[in-house]
């Protein structure tokens, strides 16, 4: 069922799901706390970014940011290869 949802929000621009997935996340931190003081998602190619409009992963990482109170950092990696989907 999470697997659907992730494939939903990953290829058939289920944007809404986001929260719903950031909250399971942030569940899931709050039983197994990781050290870190923010959040950086995993950019995509700008020709992926092009074609599926949004980057899944920086969807993510601001619902759950907002619900761990961390900061997200988008700006400080560059995806240079495009990879497989």
């Amino acid at each position: 069922m999470i697997r659907e949802a992730i494939h939903q929000l990953k290829y058939h621009n289920l944007r809404a799901i986001s929260h719903c997935l950031a909250e399971l996340l942030a569940d899931y931190l709050v039983a197994n706390p990781l050290p870190g003081e923010m959040l950086i998602p995993v950019p995509l190619h700008p020709k992926r970014l092009r074609e599926r409009g949004y980057n899944q992963s920086s969807l993510l990482a601001q619902e759950l940011g907002k619900l761990i109170n961390l900061q997200v950092i988008e700006d400080c990696l560059i995806r240079v290869k495009e990879a497989r989907p």
